[in-house]
This record gives C-alpha cells, structure tokens and sequence, in this order.
C-alpha cells in the first residue's frame, strides 16, 4: 500500500522558474509572480486577493485558517510541496477549519480553468474543498472534514495524487454536471463511501464523463464507489479502470436508484453506460451490483462476504472476470459464464498477482457487441500477449490506464 500512495503523491509535482515574485518579460507583457504568505503578505486570503490570473500563492510551512476563498481567475495556491516535492512539505502545511459549518477552501464558479490546489494538509471543515468550478486539486492529504472534496453545480477537473481519509461522510462527493477524472489517489477509512457519485438531471447538452482510474480505495465505511441515479435522460459516460478496492464495509461498487443513498444491495438499473475494467475487488461486503447498460471485464472479484456481482442486467455485459471464494458468485447477471476463471488468483499482499498467477495476460484487450466495438485496451497498456486481470499490470511500473478519455 505504501508504495502505491507514493507514486500518487508524487504525480503532478510542477517546478517554478520565478524569481521572489518579480515580473519579467518584454515591455507591455506581465510574467506570473509569486506571493508568499507570509513574507509577503500575511494571511492567504489577502495574498489570494492582491494576485492576479497566473499568479501562484506559495504559502510557507505552518497552520492556518479556512474559510479561503478561490473566485474570479486562475491561479496556483501551493504549499512548499510546488518546488520540492517533498512530502514533508505537506505535511507541515495546514490548513484548518476555524469554526464548525463551513469549507476550508471554497471555490467559486468564476475561478478559471487553469486554478490549482497543490500540497496542503486539509482539515476539519464541513468540506475540506467545496468546488463550484473545473480546476486541479493536486497532492493534497485531505482529512477529518465533512466530504474530503465536494464538487457541485458545473465542477471537476483533476484530481490526482490526494489521499482522503477519515472524513465523515465521502472521500469525494461528485454532485451536478461534474466532469471530472479522479486518478492516483488513495481514498481510505471514510464514514461513508469513497467516492460517491449523482446522476443529477442534465443541466445543458452533450455528455458528461467522469474516470476513476488507478485509486486504491479502502476500508470505507459505505461503498467504495456509489453510483445514485436521479430522474432524468442517461447522458454520462462512467469509467471505473484499474482501482483496488478493498475491505468495504458494503459494497466495492453500488448501483442505487431514485436519489436514494442508503446501500440496499439491489442493484439498481442505471441506464447510463458504465464501464467497469480492470478493477481488483478484494475482501468487501459486497462486490458489484447493479447497471443496466454496464460492461464489466478484466476484474476480480475476490473474498467478497456477500455476492460479487448482483443484478447486473438489462445491456449489461460481464466477460472475462476472476472470481474467488466469494459467498455467492453471481446472482441475476448477464455475464459469459465460460469466460469466468474460477482460480486462486494468487496476489501478494498488495494485491498485484504474483509470479505464475492465472491472472497474466488472461484479460481480454477488445470487446465486440451487437457487432460493434465497445471496448479497445490499446496495447501500450499492457505488457504481455494480453492484458492481466485486475488493476495491476505486471512488468509496468504503475498501474496503467486502460481506455482513457
């Protein structure tokens, strides 16, 4: 587990070539400056208040207090963390809720694209980040809050390389027309779910896609990762690829149904095209349940206490999966039972297969249906003549993406 929170905590590190906060360039173009809190200016807020779009409010190691605000540009607010990479750095960065109720951080729906939270220690909020807007949350340990992030209304972005843990409601909330790609995460021992997702009504046009790829997610107190679905037209893309969940107390991913959060093992019907690839379900309540228009391959299911995989119906399609001393395998599921493997995984501690394990290269790297493409793992992905089972690709230094966006 150590090594694989360390890779996300490493990814996204970016290096500044700014000198104490001095503009440059030729006349009549402005080059981003640093404000240093304190140095420079005394508290956050003000620093964020007197930069202006591009800026990067560095703030030293130390505590200090929430209720920040991010509105109205793109900027960068980073810990130390922006220039060493240095774990450490955000470890001694904190940021804390003053008083009960309101977020450490909230971003308003004017701040830009280009917006960054990197390297802070998150903590004690109703919500660590409350976010209105698509930005980058990068590197953060986001702790004892209501929801680690809460995404709302027209948000998203990136989220990489953050560890959520004991917050108590959801590792990350995703709420609205959120767009968003979680990556590289860990998401470990939240009251309630992991990442916990709402199928609101579409606000404006075309399709929202949401990735959740290469998170370990572990110990939660609800569901690794619960999909709601709200009244309204089937109009996002789901991707859940290469994670490992673990050890949750009810199911690793929940499908439910009319807005309902309160897992009831069931399995919804969400129409909405979910694909589930690639995942390692290890030691959970229950495992997958749910979907009607979902393609589940490449997974394992395994030491699930309950059912693997339940009422997984309607479009959906299970092919190609591993299962292994599960209570019950599959129960109402549309799933090709001559290409289930039936075998000991045989995975390490860390869930990777070890040497001789039947998961290598026993994936499938294609999936037709209806005659038509659904499904295509491109090869870079995989080492072998095929790709493995589960989330980690053997040979590969880090567990790779399988279909990206």
């Amino acid at each position: 587990m150590a090594r694989v929170a360390m890779i996300g905590i490493l990814l996204g590190v970016a290096w500044l070539n700014s000198a104490g906060g001095q503009e440059a360039g030729s006349p009549g173009r402005r080059s981003s400056a640093v404000i240093r809190v304190p140095a420079d200016k005394r508290t956050i807020q003000a620093a964020i208040d007197a930069a202006r779009k591009g800026d990067t409010v560095l703030v030293a190691p130390g505590e200090y207090p929430g209720r920040i605000r991010l509105h109205g540009k793109s900027i960068t607010l980073a810990s130390h963390f922006l220039n060493s990479g240095k774990t450490d750095d955000v470890a001694r960065t904190v940021l804390g809720a003053t008083k009960p109720g309101g977020a450490v951080i909230k971003v308003e729906p004017d701040c830009g694209p280009n917006t960054r939270i990197i390297g802070f220690t998150i903590q004690g909020g109703s919500d660590g980040i409350a976010c209105h807007a698509r930005i980058q949350i990068l590197n953060n340990h986001i702790r004892k809050c209501g929801d680690g992030i809460d995404y709302e209304d027209v948000s998203g972005g990136l989220c990489r390389g953050n560890l959520f843990e004991a917050n108590s409601d959801d590792g990350i909330d995703l709420d609205g027309d959120c767009d968003v790609v979680v990556e590289h995460n860990v998401i470990r021992d939240n009251h309630d779910d992991g990442i916990e997702i709402r199928f609101h009504a579409r606000r404006g046009r075309g399709t929202i896609n949401i990735v959740v790829r290469d998170n370990v997610i572990s110990g939660n107190g609800e569901d690794g990762i619960q999909v709601i679905k709200h009244d309204g037209p089937d109009c996002r893309v789901l991707r859940i690829e290469r994670n490992l969940i673990r050890r949750t107390k009810m199911a690793a991913i929940g499908c439910m149904d009319k807005g309902n959060t309160r897992e009831d093992y069931k399995g919804a019907p969400i129409g909405d095209r979910i694909y589930v690839v690639n995942n390692t379900m290890l030691d959970n309540h229950y495992g997958l349940t749910g979907g009607a228009n979902l393609v589940a391959i490449n997974n394992i299911f395994a030491g699930t206490k309950n059912v693997a995989a339940r009422n997984v119906a309607g479009r959906s399609i299970m092919v190609r999966n591993l299962f292994w001393r599960n209570g019950t395998n599959l129960d109402r599921c549309n799933a090709e039972k001559a290409t289930m493997l039936l075998v000991d995984p045989r995975l390490d501690a860390d869930g990777r297969p070890q040497r001789g394990s039947p998961c290598i290269d026993a994936g499938k790297a294609t999936l037709e249906r209806d005659g038509q493409e659904v499904l295509r793992i491109e090869k870079k992905a995989y080492a072998g003549k095929a790709p493995d089972l589960g989330a980690f690709e053997t040979d590969l230094p880090s567990a790779p993406t399988s279909t990206g966006r």
